[in-house]
């Protein structure tokens, strides 16, 4: 019985050498899950603080091309005013221009009708000179032999 007690007692030291190795392993995986713990945590922390880091980052570029945008459709909207002021004057003076066209259309045609009623008057004026001279040239004719048959009949 002894032998079978020495034996059981081996037994139970070689399980308990099992079980002090067992723990040990659990003690040092259970070290190890805690560094493993410690490292996520930081990490988790780090990746957190890029994260918001990254954010404002973001959120400030957001916000600059928010400034720049506006500041664009600012420009383009001052660009449009002048454009649309510019197209204004220029209809206004296509118009005036238009108006003067007409103007002076309807005084060249006055203009040309008074030429053409002068140049009529002026034929006419022509024509009632030629038929003045020509009656004062018969009229010279006359009195010329009037008076040279005049002067034959007075005695000398």
């Amino acid at each position: 019985m002894q032998h079978k007690l020495d034996g059981l007692s081996s037994q139970l030291k070689d399980r308990d050498a099992t079980v002090t190795s067992l723990n040990a392993k659990v003690s040092a995986l259970s070290d190890e899950r805690d560094a493993m713990d410690r490292e996520s945590s930081d990490r988790i922390r780090k990746l957190e603080a890029d994260l918001r880091t990254l954010a404002a980052e973001r959120e400030n570029q957001v916000k600059q091309l928010e400034q720049q945008r506006e500041s664009q459709v600012k420009q383009l909207e001052t660009q449009r005013d002048g454009l649309k002021y510019r197209l204004e004057q220029a209809e206004k003076s296509a118009a005036e221009r238009a108006d003067r066209i007409e103007t002076l259309s309807s005084e060249l045609a006055q203009k040309e009708e008074q030429i053409t009623e002068l140049y009529r008057k002026s034929k006419s004026d022509e024509q009632i000179r030629q038929r003045a001279q020509k009656a004062v040239e018969i009229a010279n004719e006359l009195l010329s032999g009037k008076v040279a048959a005049d002067d034959a009949e007075l005695p000398a």
